[in-house]
């Protein structure tokens, strides 16, 4: 699994859901690590074909400064969807420290995973018509019944025409 990480972005953001919370910044420490958008890049050597980190640091700080957060958790979300959606990573985990809140070292934060929605051409076509899974169909598939089993399976099977209904 190849991955771009940024680790230990700090910065303040508005955040939080207590009244002390809503009228400051509280400093945050935000990891990302996203994967890599396909091999054209170990080929190629251009930053075209991959992630940008700088650009990626400079719009997360961007989203902090714009949005006020609640939770930790809704944070964390809207950055998943800016990597995922703008940047193009197939997945996105997004781990985010709030610092100082709890006091004493305490470190409490959110980690979150998400991927990329497949797209049209990724998805496998469902079958028409599923197929049967029985016991007997599949022995009958791999050529495991012998002679006198097939003669016993031909015996009910006209057996269960003839009863009456």
């Amino acid at each position: 699994m190849d991955k771009i990480f940024l680790a230990g972005l700090r910065m303040d953001a508005m955040i939080g859901i207590y009244p002390e919370e809503r009228n400051s910044r509280r400093p945050v420490q935000i990891d990302v690590e996203m994967g890599v958008p396909g091999d054209r890049v170990f080929r190629t050597g251009d930053v075209a074909d991959t992630i940008d980190y700088k650009e990626v640091s400079q719009r997360i700080r961007l989203e902090a400064e714009r949005v006020r957060f609640g939770l930790l958790e809704e944070m964390s979300e809207a950055i998943a969807r800016i990597l995922l959606g703008e940047f193009g990573a197939p997945w996105a985990r997004v781990t985010i420290v709030k610092l100082g809140v709890l006091g004493d070292g305490v470190s409490v934060g959110v980690s979150i995973e998400r991927r990329a929605p497949k797209t049209a051409a990724a998805r496998i076509a469902p079958r028409g018509r599923p197929a049967p899974v029985g016991p007997d169909y599949r022995m009958l598939m791999s050529g495991r019944f012998t002679d006198a089993d097939t003669a016993s399976q031909q015996s009910l099977a006209a057996a269960a025409v003839r009863a009456p209904s």
